[in-house]
Order: C-alpha cells, then sequence, then structure tokens
C-alpha cells in the first residue's frame, strides 16, 4: 500500500500550536544530541538559539517530560504577552539595573513556592502549611501566569504571619502588611529549610522572554538582572542540596546585545547553544528530524532508517540546479534555501504537502514551484527578527533597495554607489547606514559573505547561523544575498 504526502505530519511552525495540534508531539520529536537531558545539568541554565531553532518545543518537551516522574515538578512560563512597562511600575519611576534583581527573585522564588504546594508528600511539613497559607491569602493561583505576578505585586502589599518568616518577632501571630522586597529574604530562607535534601525535583522553564525585544536600556537591564538573578537563586539552591532549577530560553542576537561583564562566562560555562549541522548534506540533522516525524506518522516506514525514507519520499534521477555549475539532490536544494533551523525545512515541506497532498513522492518540480511562497516566509520571519534592532521601515527598504540593485553578490562599495546615484527613491536610509543595515542583515542570515582562497582555489563562504561566534562581517568581502530570499526578491 503506498502514502500520499498528506499522510505526513510534520508539525507547525509555531511550537505552542504544534503541542494543541498534535497531541502525542512528544512522540515526533526529535531529541538532537540528547539536548533535553543536557539542559537539566546542574551547572547549565540558559538555552541560546536564533528564532526558530526550538526552544520553545523544547521546553514544551522537558514538561511533558516531567509527568512521567511524580517526583518532578515542572513549569514552563511564557513572557509573550509580559509588559516591560509592568517592571517599571513595580519601582514607580525609572529604574536601574540593580533594582530589577529583586523583581525577578521574587517571581522565581513565587513560581517555586506554587510547585512546591503540588508536592503532597510535604503536606506534613510545618513550612508547607505556612507555604500554602501565604499563597491562598495572597490570591497566588497555581494556574496564573509567571508574568501575572509582576501584575498582582504592584497592587499589593502582602498579608503574612510575622513569626512564620521570621520578621518582626514582637508582633508574634499579629497579621502584618509586607512589601515583596522585604518578604524575598524571608521566602528564600523558608524554601530551603522546606526543601533541603529532598527528593522531589523543580524545573522552572522562562520562555520567549525576547518576544517584547525592542531595544530599549530598560529591556537590556532587566535581561541582565534576570540573568544575575537566575544565576545566584539556581547556585544557592544547589549548594544547599535542593534540586530546582531555573532555564532560560533566548535568541542569541538579543542575549549578544546585553553588556554584562559576566556574560561571556554564563555563555562558555552555563550555556547551551541549539545547533543544527553546518553543512548541506543528506545526514544533516535536520534533515534526520524530517525523517523521524515522517517515520512516526506514516506506519509502514517506522522500520525504515534515515536514508531509506529520504529514497522513499523524494523520486529519484532528477537533481536541481544551485548555481552555474552545481546541481544538488532535492533535499539538499531544500536544507540550502533555509537557515538550519527546524522551523524553516518543516515550513517548506509543509509547502509542499499543501500544494501536492494526493503525490506519494517529491520531485524537482514541486519544490521549484513551492519555492516562491517559502522564499516569502523567510523574508517575513527576517523582518520578525529585525524588530528591535532596525526600524521596520528601514528594513523593508533595504530589502527594497536590494531587489532593485538586482544582484545576488557585490560589494558593499557598489550598493552605496547604486544608492547615491538613486538616493530620492528612499526615505528612510542614508548611505552613512548601509554598513550598520548590512551587519545586522548578517547577524539575521540575510546576507552572508565569500571570499576566494588562494590556498584551496576555492571560494569560502560566511553565513552567521553556521559560523557561531562571528557577529560581524568583513565588507572587504563580497556580500552574499541568502538563496532562501532570492526568489521573493526577484534575483537570479
Amino acid at each position: 500500500m503506498c502514502f500520499k504526502l498528506l499522510d505526513i505530519k510534520l508539525g507547525e511552525n509555531d511550537a505552542k500550536r504544534e503541542i494543541i495540534v498534535i497531541k502525542n508531539f512528544e512522540e515526533y520529536y526529535y531529541d538532537y544530541n540528547n539536548i533535553s537531558k543536557e539542559i537539566l545539568t546542574p551547572t547549565k541554565f540558559v538555552v541560546i538559539g536564533k528564532k526558530g531553532t526550538g526552544k520553545t518545543l523544547l521546553a514544551e518537551y522537558t514538561k511533558k517530560q516531567s509527568l512521567k516522574d511524580f517526583n518532578w515538578f515542572c513549569r514552563s512560563e511564557t513572557y509573550k504577552k509580559f509588559s516591560l512597562t509592568e517592571l517599571k511600575n513595580l519601582e514607580n519611576g525609572a529604574i536601574s539595573t540593580e533594582q530589577y534583581i529583586s523583581i525577578w527573585k521574587w517571581v522565581i522564588l513565587i513560581e517555586l513556592s506554587k510547585m512546591v504546594i503540588l508536592n503532597v508528600s510535604l503536606e506534613t511539613e510545618n513550612g508547607y502549611k505556612i507555604l500554602e497559607k501565604f499563597l491562598i491569602e495572597n490570591e497566588f493561583e497555581n494556574k496564573m501566569e509567571s508574568f501575572k505576578t509582576i501584575s498582582l505585586t504592584k497592587e499589593k502589599e502582602f498579608a503574612l504571619n510575622s513569626k512564620w518568616f521570621g520578621v518582626g518577632q514582637k508582633e508574634s501571630l499579629e497579621q502584618k502588611k509586607k512589601s515583596y522586597i522585604e518578604l524575598i529574604e524571608p521566602l528564600e530562607n523558608l524554601l530551603i529549610d522546606l526543601l533541603s535534601n529532598k527528593e522531589s525535583t523543580y524545573t522552572l522553564l522562562l520562555d520567549e522572554l525576547d518576544d517584547k525585544f525592542d531595544g530599549s536600556q530598560s529591556y537590556k537591564n532587566s535581561m541582565i538582572c534576570l540573568l544575575k538573578s537566575v544565576e545566584e537563586l539556581n547556585f544557592k539552591f544547589y549548594e544547599n542540596n535542593i534540586k530546582f532549577k531555573v532555564i532560560l530560553l533566548i535568541r542569541d542576537d538579543i542575549l549578544n546585545t546585553l553588556e554584562y561583564c559576566d556574560l561571556n562566562k554564563i555563555k562558555e560555562g552555563s550555556s547551551i547553544f541549539l545547533d543544527w549541522g553546518l553543512k548541506d548534506i543528506e545526514n544533516s540533522p535536520l534533515l534526520e528530524l524530517v525523517t523521524k516525524k515522517i517515520r512516526i506518522s506514516v506506519p509502514m516506514l517506522k522500520n525504515k532508517t534515515h536514508q531509506e525514507i529520504l529514497a522513499e519520499v523524494f523520486r529519484k534521477g532528477k537533481n536541481i540546479s544551485i548555481s552555474k555549475n552545481k546541481k544538488v539532490s532535492p533535499p539538499i536544494y531544500i536544507l540550502s534555501r533555509t537557515m538550519h533551523r527546524p522551523r524553516d525545512i518543516i515550513n517548506f515541506f509543509n509547502k509542499i504537502i499543501k500544494e501536492y497532498p494526493n503525490r506519494s513522492k517529491i520531485e524537482a518540480d514541486m519544490i521549484l514551484n513551492v519555492e516562491s511562497k517559502y522564499s516569502s516566509y523567510l523574508h517575513n520571519e527576517i523582518m520578525d527578527e529585525l524588530v528591535g534592532h532596525l526600524k521596520k521601515e528601514v528594513v523593508t527598504e533595504f530589502f527594497q533597495l536590494l531587489k532593485n540593485f538586482g544582484k545576488t553578490e557585490f560589494k558593499e562599495k557598489y550598493l552605496k554607489i547604486y544608492f547615491t546615484e538613486n538616493h530620492k527613491n528612499y526615505k528612510q536610509i542614508k548611505v552613512e547606514m548601509i554598513n550598520e543595515i548590512i551587519g545586522r542583515f548578517y547577524i539575521a542570515g540575510a546576507v552572508g559573505t565569500k571570499k576566494f582562497n588562494k590556498n584551496t582555489g576555492k571560494y569560502h563562504f560566511s553565513w552567521h547561523y553556521k559560523d557561531e561566534g562571528i557577529y560581524y562581517y568583513n565588507n572587504d568581502e563580497e556580500i552574499c544575498v541568502h538563496n532562501g530570499l532570492r526568489k521573493n526578491l526577484n534575483l537570479r
């Protein structure tokens, strides 16, 4: 019996949507390099990756895995709806870098407290009863989203039994009202006393922190303080033999805007980079991700190897031109149009499936026919990624400049000459801005560079998403527009 392309379930562009659409999404999850286990190691607490590399799905997969262990309590909190204004209002005015630390500590401790209350094995402990009463009396509902803790904190002081928290001993059992700042240390001490040397594990994943990135110093200060707070609390709980850890998931382009003296230390010693391979080859982890999902969704292929599934899905025989002198297989052609991110390759395959649901094989002409739609998607992705780095009007106009210039490869100086000759057509860009804009486009993956290597007799291509750690481009080298964008920009 033959399968059709519509039988293949590859998931969605958006992880939050995927876990709703595919109830057993964890079976389809490709745990490349056992990343889900690595993030649980005590010393790692930051997951770094470009937009679309799978940070949110990793968080949701970790949360789903925790359900298999009754002694593992895990929360995955999104800050997509969070407004930085809430943090500013909490301090009633301008806020310094250090002032954010107390806010983030408070939020994290409340989230830990909400997980602890779910642990029925602690019900007989006095600290548990104190904690439960505090949360109930102050309306910290367990289902309340993490960012709403900030709104609640802004609106009120908190009721507590002063003796329980070790403040104001003379008041004995008298009910007191305290600000959140006064409660951070006693709440932290209560949790340490309650959880030290216990077997249960608590994991708090903070995701989509970059959704509100606007390039402002306030945003950067808040993220620096979050890093500091998480590092300090993780270490303190680990030091007290408590299995609790906060994990942050953040985009690399945003992390690298932070002016923090310990940033490199955190990146080198406490971070995990979501890396999906550097080469356009058929055993790329991205293609293995696709064949894993095909294997799960098409029963007749469940025992097939990666290469066997590629042979089943793609029709052999016709390769596709990738340049004047080079042809590649259809899977490699698709991979060459991506920025080596799961979101890209899933989007490309899904567009083929949507256009040709009743076909049983993917052929070269099918790929070429949907490439324009995919190219439009990639253009919009880059537009989104550059929010907060460049004004939207500037990005839109620069894309138009590239389209009008009409070249896939060029030197910066020639683009500037063309712009100067046609500057009246551009209202948002000035010639002195072009170098900075290209630099931002390079980091986003929209452009790369190429340089001839005399020793090898070949050109070396540099792309930010492949050359880890390179955050600038050499303007002496030729600039290359990404293959995946060329259809959208009508470049040949």
